[in-house]
Protein backbone atom coordinates (compact mmCIF):
# COMPACT_ATOMS: atom_id res chain seq x y z
CA UNK A 1 0.00 0.00 0.00
CA UNK A 2 1.27 3.45 -0.90
CA UNK A 3 0.20 7.00 -0.12
CA UNK A 4 -1.30 8.89 -3.08
CA UNK A 5 -1.59 12.68 -3.00
CA UNK A 6 -4.57 13.86 -5.01
CA UNK A 7 -3.39 15.63 -8.16
CA UNK A 8 -4.96 18.93 -9.17
CA UNK A 9 -4.67 20.73 -12.50
CA UNK A 10 -6.23 23.91 -13.89
CA UNK A 11 -7.15 24.69 -17.50
CA UNK A 12 -8.06 28.13 -18.85
CA UNK A 13 -10.69 28.29 -21.55
CA UNK A 14 -10.00 30.62 -24.53
CA UNK A 15 -12.27 33.63 -24.89
CA UNK A 16 -15.40 33.19 -26.98
CA UNK A 17 -15.51 34.91 -30.33
CA UNK A 18 -15.81 38.66 -29.93
CA UNK A 19 -15.04 38.59 -26.20
CA UNK A 20 -11.99 39.04 -24.03
CA UNK A 21 -10.69 37.57 -20.79
CA UNK A 22 -10.13 39.38 -17.53
CA UNK A 23 -6.46 40.01 -16.62
CA UNK A 24 -4.66 36.93 -15.34
CA UNK A 25 -1.12 35.59 -15.18
CA UNK A 26 0.35 32.07 -15.38
CA UNK A 27 3.90 31.53 -14.13
CA UNK A 28 6.19 28.58 -13.68
CA UNK A 29 7.14 26.83 -10.47
CA UNK A 30 10.37 25.29 -9.25
CA UNK A 31 10.04 22.40 -11.71
CA UNK A 32 10.07 24.76 -14.68
CA UNK A 33 6.44 24.02 -15.64
CA UNK A 34 3.42 26.33 -15.26
CA UNK A 35 2.08 25.69 -11.76
CA UNK A 36 0.62 29.00 -10.58
CA UNK A 37 -2.22 31.19 -11.82
CA UNK A 38 -3.00 34.70 -10.61
CA UNK A 39 -6.53 36.00 -11.15
CA UNK A 40 -7.53 39.64 -11.05
CA UNK A 41 -11.08 40.79 -10.42
CA UNK A 42 -12.44 43.14 -13.11
CA UNK A 43 -12.68 46.82 -12.25
CA UNK A 44 -15.67 47.57 -10.06
CA UNK A 45 -15.81 44.08 -8.53
CA UNK A 46 -14.28 42.79 -5.31
CA UNK A 47 -13.16 39.36 -4.29
CA UNK A 48 -15.58 37.43 -2.12
CA UNK A 49 -14.46 37.97 1.45
CA UNK A 50 -15.24 41.60 2.13
CA UNK A 51 -13.90 45.00 1.15
CA UNK A 52 -10.47 44.25 2.62
CA UNK A 53 -9.95 41.28 0.33
CA UNK A 54 -7.08 41.82 -2.17
CA UNK A 55 -7.96 42.42 -5.84
CA UNK A 56 -5.77 39.51 -6.89
CA UNK A 57 -5.58 35.89 -5.83
CA UNK A 58 -2.90 33.30 -6.66
CA UNK A 59 -3.45 29.53 -6.71
CA UNK A 60 -0.93 26.71 -7.08
CA UNK A 61 -1.54 23.33 -8.72
CA UNK A 62 0.39 20.43 -10.20
CA UNK A 63 0.16 22.23 -13.54
CA UNK A 64 -1.76 25.07 -15.15
CA UNK A 65 -2.78 24.74 -18.81
CA UNK A 66 -3.07 28.08 -20.59
CA UNK A 67 -5.48 28.77 -23.45
CA UNK A 68 -3.22 27.34 -26.18
CA UNK A 69 -2.48 23.95 -24.62
CA UNK A 70 -3.54 21.02 -26.81
CA UNK A 71 -5.86 18.18 -25.89
CA UNK A 72 -2.97 15.73 -26.24
CA UNK A 73 -0.83 17.59 -23.69
CA UNK A 74 -3.75 17.70 -21.25
CA UNK A 75 -4.42 13.97 -21.61
CA UNK A 76 -0.77 12.94 -21.25
CA UNK A 77 -0.26 15.16 -18.21
CA UNK A 78 -3.52 14.58 -16.35
CA UNK A 79 -4.91 11.17 -17.22
CA UNK A 80 -2.38 8.89 -18.92
CA UNK A 81 -0.52 7.74 -15.80
CA UNK A 82 -3.78 7.15 -13.94
CA UNK A 83 -5.05 5.06 -16.85
CA UNK A 84 -1.89 2.96 -17.26
CA UNK A 85 -1.72 2.30 -13.52
CA UNK A 86 -5.08 0.57 -14.01
CA UNK A 87 -3.21 -2.13 -15.96
CA UNK A 88 -1.18 -2.76 -12.80
CA UNK A 89 -4.30 -3.14 -10.63
CA UNK A 90 -4.72 0.40 -9.25
CA UNK A 91 -8.11 2.13 -9.28
CA UNK A 92 -8.16 5.62 -10.75
CA UNK A 93 -10.51 8.59 -11.26
CA UNK A 94 -10.24 11.79 -13.25
CA UNK A 95 -12.70 14.57 -12.32
CA UNK A 96 -13.44 17.60 -14.49
CA UNK A 97 -14.86 20.39 -12.31
CA UNK A 98 -15.91 23.94 -13.13
CA UNK A 99 -18.78 26.29 -13.89
CA UNK A 100 -21.12 25.82 -16.83
CA UNK A 101 -19.43 26.57 -20.15
CA UNK A 102 -15.86 26.47 -18.81
CA UNK A 103 -14.75 23.53 -20.98
CA UNK A 104 -15.28 20.41 -18.85
CA UNK A 105 -17.05 18.34 -21.51
CA UNK A 106 -14.58 19.53 -24.16
CA UNK A 107 -11.73 18.35 -21.90
CA UNK A 108 -13.32 14.99 -21.07
CA UNK A 109 -15.10 14.11 -24.33
CA UNK A 110 -13.59 16.49 -26.88
CA UNK A 111 -14.64 18.48 -29.92
CA UNK A 112 -15.81 17.53 -33.39
CA UNK A 113 -12.34 17.26 -34.97
CA UNK A 114 -10.02 14.30 -34.52
CA UNK A 115 -7.21 16.43 -33.08
CA UNK A 116 -9.61 17.83 -30.46
CA UNK A 117 -10.49 14.42 -29.03
CA UNK A 118 -10.87 14.54 -25.27
CA UNK A 119 -9.61 12.40 -22.43
CA UNK A 120 -12.11 9.52 -22.90
CA UNK A 121 -11.45 8.74 -26.60
CA UNK A 122 -7.71 9.16 -26.08
CA UNK A 123 -7.89 6.85 -23.07
CA UNK A 124 -9.64 4.21 -25.18
CA UNK A 125 -6.96 4.39 -27.88
CA UNK A 126 -4.12 4.32 -25.36
CA UNK A 127 -5.62 1.37 -23.49
CA UNK A 128 -5.94 -0.90 -26.52
CA UNK A 129 -2.52 0.16 -27.84
CA UNK A 130 -1.07 -0.87 -24.49
CA UNK A 131 -2.87 -4.22 -24.68
CA UNK A 132 -1.10 -4.89 -27.99
CA UNK A 133 2.28 -3.89 -26.53
CA UNK A 134 2.04 -6.58 -23.85
CA UNK A 135 1.69 -9.93 -25.62
CA UNK A 136 2.76 -11.76 -22.45
CA UNK A 137 -0.48 -10.69 -20.74
CA UNK A 138 -4.16 -11.31 -21.30
CA UNK A 139 -6.56 -8.40 -20.85
CA UNK A 140 -10.29 -7.91 -20.60
CA UNK A 141 -11.95 -4.50 -20.76
CA UNK A 142 -15.52 -3.78 -19.64
CA UNK A 143 -17.27 -0.44 -20.03
CA UNK A 144 -20.21 1.27 -18.34
CA UNK A 145 -21.54 4.80 -18.80
CA UNK A 146 -23.99 6.44 -16.42
CA UNK A 147 -25.40 9.87 -15.79
CA UNK A 148 -26.81 11.46 -12.65
CA UNK A 149 -29.66 13.80 -13.55
CA UNK A 150 -31.69 15.53 -10.85
CA UNK A 151 -30.42 13.03 -8.26
CA UNK A 152 -31.49 10.00 -10.34
CA UNK A 153 -29.07 7.57 -11.99
CA UNK A 154 -29.59 6.45 -15.60
CA UNK A 155 -27.75 4.02 -17.87
CA UNK A 156 -26.51 5.86 -20.96
CA UNK A 157 -25.76 2.55 -22.73
CA UNK A 158 -29.39 1.38 -22.66
CA UNK A 159 -30.27 1.36 -26.36
CA UNK A 160 -34.00 1.61 -25.63
CA UNK A 161 -33.50 5.16 -24.33
CA UNK A 162 -33.15 6.46 -27.88
CA UNK A 163 -36.88 5.94 -28.42
CA UNK A 164 -38.18 7.12 -25.04
CA UNK A 165 -38.49 10.46 -23.28
CA UNK A 166 -36.32 10.87 -20.18
CA UNK A 167 -39.34 10.44 -17.89
CA UNK A 168 -39.74 6.84 -19.12
CA UNK A 169 -36.13 5.77 -18.73
CA UNK A 170 -35.43 2.98 -16.23
CA UNK A 171 -33.59 4.23 -13.17
CA UNK A 172 -30.50 2.60 -11.71
CA UNK A 173 -30.86 1.73 -8.03
CA UNK A 174 -28.06 2.15 -5.47
CA UNK A 175 -27.55 -0.72 -3.03
CA UNK A 176 -25.04 -1.10 -0.21
CA UNK A 177 -23.15 -4.39 -0.18
CA UNK A 178 -22.12 -6.24 2.97
CA UNK A 179 -18.53 -5.04 2.66
CA UNK A 180 -19.66 -1.40 2.56
CA UNK A 181 -19.30 -0.85 -1.18
CA UNK A 182 -21.93 0.67 -3.45
CA UNK A 183 -23.62 -1.56 -6.02
CA UNK A 184 -25.49 -0.09 -8.99
CA UNK A 185 -28.28 -2.52 -9.76
CA UNK A 186 -29.33 -2.88 -13.41
CA UNK A 187 -26.37 -0.87 -14.72
CA UNK A 188 -25.24 -2.55 -17.94
CA UNK A 189 -21.57 -3.43 -18.36
CA UNK A 190 -20.31 -4.33 -21.83
CA UNK A 191 -17.09 -6.08 -22.78
CA UNK A 192 -15.10 -4.13 -25.38
CA UNK A 193 -12.86 -6.46 -27.37
CA UNK A 194 -11.55 -3.77 -29.72
CA UNK A 195 -11.03 -0.02 -29.76
CA UNK A 196 -14.00 0.33 -32.14
CA UNK A 197 -16.26 -1.51 -29.68
CA UNK A 198 -15.32 0.95 -26.94
CA UNK A 199 -15.73 4.03 -29.15
CA UNK A 200 -19.16 2.87 -30.30
CA UNK A 201 -20.24 2.60 -26.66
CA UNK A 202 -18.92 6.11 -26.02
CA UNK A 203 -20.85 7.50 -29.00
CA UNK A 204 -24.02 5.74 -27.87
CA UNK A 205 -23.74 7.19 -24.37
CA UNK A 206 -22.97 10.70 -25.62
CA UNK A 207 -26.06 10.59 -27.86
CA UNK A 208 -28.23 9.83 -24.81
CA UNK A 209 -26.82 12.59 -22.56
CA UNK A 210 -29.09 15.35 -21.34
CA UNK A 211 -28.01 18.74 -22.67
CA UNK A 212 -29.75 22.11 -22.80
CA UNK A 213 -29.11 25.67 -23.84
CA UNK A 214 -28.06 28.05 -21.05
CA UNK A 215 -26.86 31.65 -21.09
CA UNK A 216 -23.27 30.41 -20.75
CA UNK A 217 -23.40 27.40 -23.10
CA UNK A 218 -25.57 26.50 -26.10
CA UNK A 219 -25.17 22.79 -25.32
CA UNK A 220 -24.69 22.62 -21.57
CA UNK A 221 -24.44 19.21 -19.89
CA UNK A 222 -27.24 19.05 -17.36
CA UNK A 223 -26.05 15.88 -15.66
CA UNK A 224 -22.96 14.38 -14.06
CA UNK A 225 -21.57 11.62 -16.28
CA UNK A 226 -19.24 8.78 -15.33
CA UNK A 227 -17.51 6.73 -18.04
CA UNK A 228 -15.92 3.67 -16.41
CA UNK A 229 -13.38 1.07 -17.47
CA UNK A 230 -13.12 -2.21 -15.59
CA UNK A 231 -9.79 -3.80 -16.52
CA UNK A 232 -8.69 -7.37 -15.82
CA UNK A 233 -5.07 -8.32 -16.51
CA UNK A 234 -3.11 -11.52 -16.02
CA UNK A 235 0.37 -12.62 -16.98
CA UNK A 236 0.27 -15.73 -19.15
CA UNK A 237 2.43 -17.68 -16.69
CA UNK A 238 0.54 -16.58 -13.58
CA UNK A 239 -2.80 -17.38 -12.00
CA UNK A 240 -2.97 -13.94 -10.30
CA UNK A 241 -5.56 -11.61 -11.81
CA UNK A 242 -5.30 -7.85 -11.30
CA UNK A 243 -8.57 -5.92 -11.49
CA UNK A 244 -9.06 -2.16 -11.51
CA UNK A 245 -11.73 0.44 -12.15
CA UNK A 246 -10.89 3.73 -13.87
CA UNK A 247 -13.60 6.43 -13.84
CA UNK A 248 -13.58 9.50 -16.10
CA UNK A 249 -16.05 11.97 -14.61
CA UNK A 250 -17.59 14.96 -16.35
CA UNK A 251 -19.29 16.90 -13.58
CA UNK A 252 -22.19 19.15 -14.51
CA UNK A 253 -21.28 22.82 -14.32
CA UNK A 254 -22.12 24.95 -11.34
CA UNK A 255 -24.00 28.15 -12.08
CA UNK A 256 -25.53 31.09 -10.30
CA UNK A 257 -29.22 30.94 -11.12
CA UNK A 258 -29.85 34.31 -9.47
CA UNK A 259 -27.78 36.03 -12.15
CA UNK A 260 -30.40 35.19 -14.78
CA UNK A 261 -33.49 36.33 -12.86
CA UNK A 262 -36.62 34.37 -12.07
CA UNK A 263 -37.68 31.76 -14.65
CA UNK A 264 -40.75 32.87 -16.62
CA UNK A 265 -41.30 29.92 -18.97
CA UNK A 266 -41.74 26.20 -18.42
CA UNK A 267 -38.40 25.49 -20.08
CA UNK A 268 -36.68 28.10 -17.93
CA UNK A 269 -38.21 26.55 -14.81
CA UNK A 270 -36.85 23.16 -15.88
CA UNK A 271 -33.38 24.68 -16.36
CA UNK A 272 -33.68 26.35 -12.96
CA UNK A 273 -34.60 23.06 -11.29
CA UNK A 274 -31.68 21.33 -13.00
CA UNK A 275 -29.36 24.08 -11.79
CA UNK A 276 -30.53 23.71 -8.20
CA UNK A 277 -29.92 19.94 -8.26
CA UNK A 278 -26.50 20.43 -9.85
CA UNK A 279 -25.45 23.10 -7.36
CA UNK A 280 -26.74 21.05 -4.41
CA UNK A 281 -24.82 17.92 -5.46
CA UNK A 282 -21.64 19.97 -5.98
CA UNK A 283 -22.19 21.55 -2.56
CA UNK A 284 -22.31 18.08 -1.01
CA UNK A 285 -19.20 17.14 -2.99
CA UNK A 286 -17.41 20.09 -1.37
CA UNK A 287 -18.67 18.96 2.05
CA UNK A 288 -17.15 15.52 1.47
CA UNK A 289 -13.83 17.11 0.45
CA UNK A 290 -13.81 19.27 3.58
CA UNK A 291 -14.66 16.26 5.77
CA UNK A 292 -11.83 14.25 4.21
CA UNK A 293 -9.41 17.06 5.03
CA UNK A 294 -10.49 16.77 8.68
CA UNK A 295 -10.19 12.98 8.73
CA UNK A 296 -6.55 13.06 9.88
CA UNK A 297 -7.67 15.25 12.76
CA UNK A 298 -9.96 12.53 14.07
CA UNK A 299 -13.19 13.06 12.13
CA UNK A 300 -14.84 9.69 11.57
CA UNK A 301 -18.00 10.45 9.59
CA UNK A 302 -17.78 11.39 5.92
CA UNK A 303 -21.20 12.49 4.51
CA UNK A 304 -21.14 10.40 1.34
CA UNK A 305 -24.88 9.65 1.56
CA UNK A 306 -25.94 13.29 1.27
CA UNK A 307 -26.06 13.03 -2.52
CA UNK A 308 -26.17 10.40 -5.24
CA UNK A 309 -22.96 11.78 -6.78
CA UNK A 310 -20.86 11.27 -3.65
CA UNK A 311 -22.50 7.89 -3.00
CA UNK A 312 -21.65 6.59 -6.48
CA UNK A 313 -18.08 7.91 -6.33
CA UNK A 314 -17.43 7.01 -2.70
CA UNK A 315 -14.36 4.91 -3.52
CA UNK A 316 -12.91 7.71 -5.66
CA UNK A 317 -13.21 10.18 -2.78
CA UNK A 318 -10.97 9.07 0.05
CA UNK A 319 -10.91 5.40 -0.91
CA UNK A 320 -8.47 3.03 -2.63
CA UNK A 321 -8.10 5.17 -5.74
CA UNK A 322 -5.59 7.36 -7.56
CA UNK A 323 -7.67 10.50 -7.98
CA UNK A 324 -6.94 13.67 -9.93
CA UNK A 325 -9.01 16.81 -10.56
CA UNK A 326 -8.83 19.18 -13.50
CA UNK A 327 -10.47 22.52 -12.79
CA UNK A 328 -11.69 24.37 -15.89
CA UNK A 329 -11.72 28.17 -15.68
CA UNK A 330 -13.77 30.68 -17.69
CA UNK A 331 -12.00 34.00 -17.14
CA UNK A 332 -14.34 36.28 -19.04
CA UNK A 333 -14.99 39.24 -16.71
CA UNK A 334 -18.55 38.29 -15.74
CA UNK A 335 -17.45 34.76 -14.72
CA UNK A 336 -14.25 35.48 -12.78
CA UNK A 337 -15.99 35.19 -9.42
CA UNK A 338 -17.27 31.68 -10.25
CA UNK A 339 -13.78 30.72 -11.46
CA UNK A 340 -12.34 31.93 -8.15
CA UNK A 341 -14.71 29.55 -6.36
CA UNK A 342 -13.54 26.76 -8.65
CA UNK A 343 -9.89 27.57 -7.88
CA UNK A 344 -10.49 27.49 -4.14
CA UNK A 345 -12.29 24.15 -4.34
CA UNK A 346 -9.49 22.66 -6.47
CA UNK A 347 -6.85 23.88 -4.05
CA UNK A 348 -8.69 22.18 -1.17
CA UNK A 349 -8.78 18.94 -3.18
CA UNK A 350 -5.00 19.13 -3.60
CA UNK A 351 -4.56 18.84 0.18
CA UNK A 352 -6.03 15.32 0.25
CA UNK A 353 -4.09 12.06 0.25
CA UNK A 354 -5.32 8.48 0.00
CA UNK A 355 -3.95 4.99 0.67
CA UNK A 356 -3.94 2.98 -2.55
CA UNK A 357 -3.14 -0.68 -3.14
CA UNK A 358 -3.14 -3.15 -6.02
CA UNK A 359 -6.37 -5.15 -6.44
CA UNK A 360 -5.31 -8.71 -7.14
CA UNK A 361 -6.47 -12.22 -6.40
CA UNK A 362 -5.81 -15.74 -7.62
CA UNK A 363 -8.05 -17.14 -10.32
CA UNK A 364 -8.99 -20.43 -8.63
CA UNK A 365 -10.82 -21.64 -11.73
CA UNK A 366 -7.55 -21.29 -13.63
CA UNK A 367 -5.65 -23.02 -10.82
CA UNK A 368 -8.15 -25.91 -10.91
CA UNK A 369 -7.81 -26.22 -14.70
CA UNK A 370 -4.02 -26.31 -14.48
CA UNK A 371 -4.05 -28.93 -11.73
CA UNK A 372 -6.54 -31.04 -13.71
CA UNK A 373 -4.33 -30.79 -16.79
CA UNK A 374 -1.24 -31.76 -14.81
CA UNK A 375 -3.11 -34.66 -13.22
CA UNK A 376 -4.19 -35.91 -16.65
CA UNK A 377 -0.62 -35.68 -17.93
CA UNK A 378 0.76 -37.69 -15.01
CA UNK A 379 -2.00 -40.27 -15.33
CA UNK A 380 -1.17 -40.71 -19.01
CA UNK A 381 2.50 -41.18 -18.21
CA UNK A 382 1.72 -43.75 -15.54
CA UNK A 383 -0.54 -45.63 -17.93
CA UNK A 384 2.16 -45.63 -20.60
CA UNK A 385 4.77 -46.93 -18.16
CA UNK A 386 2.47 -49.69 -16.94
CA UNK A 387 1.47 -50.61 -20.48
CA UNK A 388 5.10 -51.02 -21.54
CA UNK A 389 5.86 -53.19 -18.53
CA UNK A 390 8.66 -50.90 -17.47
CA UNK A 391 7.87 -51.12 -13.79
CA UNK A 392 7.70 -54.92 -13.88
CA UNK A 393 11.03 -55.22 -15.71
CA UNK A 394 13.01 -52.74 -13.66
CA UNK A 395 15.32 -55.54 -12.37
CA UNK A 396 15.82 -57.36 -15.65
CA UNK A 397 19.36 -58.17 -16.85
CA UNK A 398 20.76 -55.82 -19.46
CA UNK A 399 22.33 -56.91 -22.72
CA UNK A 400 25.92 -55.92 -23.53
CA UNK A 401 24.63 -53.34 -26.03
CA UNK A 402 22.41 -51.79 -23.39
CA UNK A 403 25.33 -51.58 -20.96
CA UNK A 404 27.44 -49.84 -23.62
CA UNK A 405 24.53 -47.45 -24.22
CA UNK A 406 24.46 -46.59 -20.53
CA UNK A 407 28.22 -46.01 -20.47
CA UNK A 408 27.99 -43.70 -23.48
CA UNK A 409 25.06 -41.77 -22.02
CA UNK A 410 26.91 -41.33 -18.73
CA UNK A 411 30.09 -40.22 -20.47
CA UNK A 412 28.20 -37.54 -22.42
CA UNK A 413 26.38 -36.48 -19.28
CA UNK A 414 29.64 -36.03 -17.32
CA UNK A 415 31.24 -34.01 -20.14
CA UNK A 416 28.21 -31.68 -20.48
CA UNK A 417 28.81 -28.31 -18.81
CA UNK A 418 25.11 -27.37 -18.41
CA UNK A 419 23.96 -27.93 -14.84
CA UNK A 420 20.33 -28.72 -15.68
CA UNK A 421 20.95 -31.49 -18.26
CA UNK A 422 19.03 -34.73 -17.56
CA UNK A 423 19.80 -38.25 -18.72
CA UNK A 424 17.31 -39.09 -21.52
CA UNK A 425 16.17 -42.40 -20.00
CA UNK A 426 12.65 -43.78 -19.80
CA UNK A 427 13.44 -47.48 -19.11
CA UNK A 428 13.88 -48.05 -15.36
CA UNK A 429 16.32 -50.93 -15.92
CA UNK A 430 18.57 -48.62 -17.91
CA UNK A 431 18.12 -45.95 -15.25
CA UNK A 432 19.23 -48.38 -12.56
CA UNK A 433 22.32 -49.28 -14.58
CA UNK A 434 23.20 -45.61 -15.23
CA UNK A 435 22.75 -44.87 -11.54
CA UNK A 436 25.08 -47.75 -10.63
CA UNK A 437 27.67 -46.58 -13.17
CA UNK A 438 27.42 -43.04 -11.86
CA UNK A 439 27.80 -44.29 -8.28
CA UNK A 440 30.89 -46.28 -9.28
CA UNK A 441 32.34 -43.28 -11.09
CA UNK A 442 31.77 -41.13 -8.03
CA UNK A 443 33.38 -43.74 -5.77
CA UNK A 444 36.39 -44.00 -8.09
CA UNK A 445 36.66 -40.26 -8.05
CA UNK A 446 36.49 -40.20 -4.26
CA UNK A 447 39.18 -42.90 -3.98
CA UNK A 448 41.36 -41.09 -6.53
CA UNK A 449 40.95 -37.89 -4.61
CA UNK A 450 41.85 -39.66 -1.36
CA UNK A 451 44.93 -41.26 -2.96
CA UNK A 452 45.97 -37.93 -4.39
CA UNK A 453 45.52 -36.33 -1.00
CA UNK A 454 47.67 -39.05 0.63
CA UNK A 455 50.35 -38.70 -2.03
CA UNK A 456 50.27 -34.95 -1.59
CA UNK A 457 50.77 -35.44 2.16
CA UNK A 458 53.79 -37.71 1.60
CA UNK A 459 55.32 -35.28 -0.86
CA UNK A 460 54.78 -32.46 1.61
CA UNK A 461 56.53 -34.42 4.37
CA UNK A 462 59.42 -35.27 2.05
CA UNK A 463 59.77 -31.62 1.09
CA UNK A 464 59.92 -30.67 4.76
CA UNK A 465 62.71 -33.27 5.32
CA UNK A 466 64.66 -31.95 2.36
CA UNK A 467 64.24 -28.45 3.71
CA UNK A 468 65.77 -29.49 7.02
CA UNK A 469 68.76 -31.16 5.27
CA UNK A 470 69.27 -28.09 3.06
CA UNK A 471 69.27 -25.84 6.12
CA UNK A 472 71.87 -28.05 7.82
CA UNK A 473 74.06 -27.93 4.72
CA UNK A 474 73.78 -24.16 4.57
CA UNK A 475 74.85 -23.97 8.25
CA UNK A 476 77.86 -26.27 7.55
CA UNK A 477 78.85 -24.08 4.58
CA UNK A 478 78.78 -20.99 6.77
CA UNK A 479 81.12 -22.74 9.27
CA UNK A 480 83.52 -23.67 6.49
CA UNK A 481 83.61 -20.07 5.31
CA UNK A 482 84.47 -18.84 8.81
CA UNK A 483 87.31 -21.43 9.13
CA UNK A 484 88.76 -20.41 5.77
CA UNK A 485 88.67 -16.79 6.87
CA UNK A 486 90.49 -17.60 10.08
CA UNK A 487 93.23 -19.50 8.14
CA UNK A 488 93.73 -16.60 5.74
CA UNK A 489 94.22 -14.21 8.66
CA UNK A 490 96.74 -16.57 10.30
CA UNK A 491 98.76 -16.89 7.07
CA UNK A 492 98.73 -13.19 6.55
CA UNK A 493 100.06 -12.60 10.06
Amino acid sequence: MIKWKVGVFARIRPARKGRRLAPYRVFVGEDGVPQHVELTMPQGQALTGGPSAPPRATFSYNRVFDQTESQDVVFRTVARDVLLSGLEGYNGTVFAYGMTGSGKTFTITGGKQYRTRGIIPRAISTLFEEFDRRPDHTFKCYISYLEIYNESVYDLLDRSHAHKPLEEWDKIHLLDTRNGNMHLRDLRVYEARTEDDALNLLFLGNANRVTSETPQNLASSRSHCVFSFTIESRHLESDVVKTSKVHLVDLAGSERVAKHGLPTTREARVRSKEGRYINLSLHYLQQVILALRERDGGRAHIPYRNSVLTSVLRDSLGGNCRTVFIATLDLEPQYVEESLQTCRFAQRCGMLSQDVAVNEERDFNLVAKRLAKENARLAAQLEAVQRNGTLLNANRALTPDERRTCEELLARYIKTESGDTLLPIEDLALARECTALLRDAVRRGVRAAADASTEAGLLSARLRELGVVAEEQRAQLRRYKRQVGDLEETIAA
